[in-house]
């Protein structure tokens, strides 16, 4: 049996960063379970990520992605998640410290994962583009700001979401 990989963030709102490290894993791991955060959120809501990602890797990359990529809502921030609900989630997927792995770039949150001792965890470290400011290639940040100057999702993105 191959694990699955177990990526979670706000994703708000997706960037190239996270479908070229979802790509990336579907190519290594039997699946990803996107888990995405739905609290907290400024540019797009929870469902505007996950129809990102179902756009993304269903309409775009269905070669690489087909059937290895399931996108799930989920209130709370993996950083700060209890053993107990880490454990339900867990469950309620049908994953286990045998079949699923925890993949992250965010070390704390990778530390806090690694304490819970409920499932095996690697790091995936996220490309900078100047560590001394530590600014990445690709940050949700920067399309949140495009988004305060008047630019929406569906202009940088081409995606088409309806009436908001």
């Amino acid at each position: 049996m191959r694990q699955w990989a177990i990526f979670s963030g706000r994703f708000d709102p997706p960037n190239a960063g996270h479908f070229m490290t979802i790509e990336k894993l579907c190519c290594e791991y039997a699946g990803v379970a996107v888990i995405v955060l739905t609290t907290n959120r400024e540019a797009c809501s929870a469902e505007e990520a996950m129809a990102i990602f179902d756009w993304h890797f269903k309409a775009v990359l269905p070669t690489i992605a087909q059937n290895k990529v399931e996108t799930v809502l989920f209130p709370e921030h993996f950083g700060l998640i209890s053993k107990d609900d880490l454990q339900k989630l867990m469950v309620a997927m049908e994953f286990n410290k045998h079949n699923a792995v925890y993949v992250t770039g965010n070390l704390p949150v990778l530390n806090h994962i690694q304490d819970l001792d409920i499932l095996p965890v690697r790091f995936m470290p996220r490309v900078h583009v100047n560590e001394v400011t530590d600014e990445y290639l690709f940050e949700s940040t920067r399309v949140r700001k495009k988004m305060n100057c008047g630019e929406t999702l569906e202009d940088q993105y081409g995606i088409d979401f309806g009436p908001r």
